[in-house]
């Protein structure tokens, strides 16, 4: 069984390791949340391999939950312990401004204490980010409680525990049946995740290390986060690296002159003029000057921390034949889609386009000339992140403009399929490095992708996860 805290349909990593698994021999359900447009569950999704959901929690999942709760008087302490930290964080400080004000008095010099502390207080709060709480909380035991019961149900030998908060979970479970294996899968680090509070990463970073000790195998993302996490959690059996290359060999995009390229095939330029066309589109060019367009694309999660503003930014100084296009969706689309606008920018230099499925989703990356990876150093996770368009780009044989993340710089500049920006960059530098480009070196890098992708496919990766999976 694999679990994960997500709705599936679009986690590449859990659908094709689960299906890797299941091409061993095994029987393999994988359990997630389900979204409002999730399937109808279960769902066969190959051989050997089934879909299913445990429901979101609705309103009376959480009060009931609550209330049941209650009744337990260890979670009763825990949950005042919990409080207690929590208030403890808040009223330690301001109790210490009084105290010293009283104590040294004004004369003394005790308001220049006060106002120091005051000064390291605001600077602490602005960076631990405390955020609701108790629906958290709920939620979360909500979750525990659904999962718990589907494992019960199903009595599976393995668990396959995508990321953290389902590993605990499943130590759980192991915990009343030692026979059972954990095989954590860990995608992130979640105690260096931006916009956690100081408690939650000292929750996250006491819940790894008690589970760790349960696991029978552990696999991540790549070295620098396998370095991290095994020197965190010393009782860690030993790690491999499965990476986030998913693609096959049979769809590898052989050379530059294999992409869709002409204004008659290539899909992102045909929909920005059927979309956006006429009169509205590129006020001071005619409308069919889209076809002589270069493409730079961001094609993913439209977030915080992933540089995206800048990416806007950048158009602003972008030669005449750049556009700079998005596909995907997320919680900043509206606010980047107005600063577009309020630059003259929107479906000029910048369009946005729907997210599309991962089955069409080469057809569209085929489509760009450049694409472009900008994540922020706001935080731990992000900085050493290793995202799938690292692979999905080259696969498509496109070249990359990427941020200067330790791993991704790693990739980038031994197999020369693309540009390093500088650090703490902005949106000129972006343009910058566009700008310089001849079509000659990127038809260079993209021939370098085909190279990359062959010897970094999915074909090789899924040969760990059967190693890990034979250690146990």
């Amino acid at each position: 069984m694999s679990i994960v805290l997500n709705g599936v349909m679009h986690d590449t990593r859990v659908q094709e390791i689960a299906r890797a698994i299941s091409e061993m021999g095994n029987q393999v359900v994988i359990c997630g949340v389900r979204s409002k447009d999730g399937p109808e569950r279960p769902q066969q999704i190959g051989k050997d391999l089934t879909l299913d959901y445990i429901e979101q929690p609705t309103k009376e999942d959480l009060t009931s939950g609550l209330a049941k709760k209650l009744k337990n008087v260890n979670y009763i302490a825990n949950f005042i312990k919990f409080i207690g930290c929590e208030v403890t964080f808040i009223v330690a400080p301001i109790a210490a401004i009084i105290g010293f004000h009283l104590i040294f008095g004004a004369k003394n010099g005790g308001w220049i204490i006060s106002a120091t502390v005051l000064l390291v207080t605001l600077i602490f709060y602005s960076k631990i980010k405390f955020r609701p709480w108790l629906g958290r909380i709920v939620y979360g035991m909500i979750h525990e409680e659904k999962f718990l019961e589907y494992i019960e149900s199903y009595k599976p030998d393995i668990i396959h525990c995508n990321d953290l908060p389902v590993l605990r979970i499943a130590a759980i479970y192991k915990r009343k049946n030692p026979d059972i294996k954990l095989v954590y899968d860990s995608h992130e680090i979640y105690s260096g995740m931006s916009g956690v509070s100081f408690i939650e990463r000292y929750k996250w970073k006491e819940v790894e290390r008690k589970a760790a000790k349960l696991a029978s195998a552990f696999i991540t993302v790549n070295p620098y986060i396998l370095a991290i996490l095994e020197k965190a959690n010393p009782s860690l059996p030993k790690g491999l690296v499965v990476r986030n290359a998913f693609h096959k060999k049979n769809e590898i995009c052989k050379t530059s002159s294999k992409k869709l390229s002409s204004g008659a095939e290539n899909i992102i330029k045909k929909t920005i003029f059927a979309e956006f066309g006429g009169s509205n589109l590129f006020a001071t060019q005619r409308s069919k000057e889209i076809f002589n367009k270069k493409i730079l694309l961001f094609q993913g999660g439209i977030g915080p921390g992933r540089g995206l503003d800048k990416l806007v930014d950048a158009a602003k100084y972008l030669d005449n034949p750049w556009i700079i296009v998005f596909i995907g969706w997320g919680s900043l689309q509206d606010e980047l889609e107005a600063s577009a606008s309020r630059a003259d920018l929107l479906n000029e230099k910048v369009f946005f386009l729907p997210r599309v499925s991962r089955k069409k989703l080469n057809v569209w990356t085929r489509a760009a000339d450049v694409g472009v990876i900008p994540y922020q150093k706001v935080s731990m996770n992000n900085w050493y992140c290793s995202p799938n368009k690292l692979w999905e780009y080259p696969s498509c044989g496109v070249p990359i403009l990427v941020s200067p993340n330790p791993y991704m710089v790693d990739v980038i500049e031994k197999n020369r399929i693309g540009w390093v920006l500088p650090e703490d960059f902005g949106g000129r530098d972006i343009a910058s490095i566009i700008n310089s480009l001849e079509q000659k070196e990127i038809n260079e890098k993209s021939n370098s992708c085909y190279k990359f992708s062959v010897e970094n496919s999915w074909d090789k990766e899924k040969l760990k996860v059967e190693e890990a999976y034979n250690s146990i």
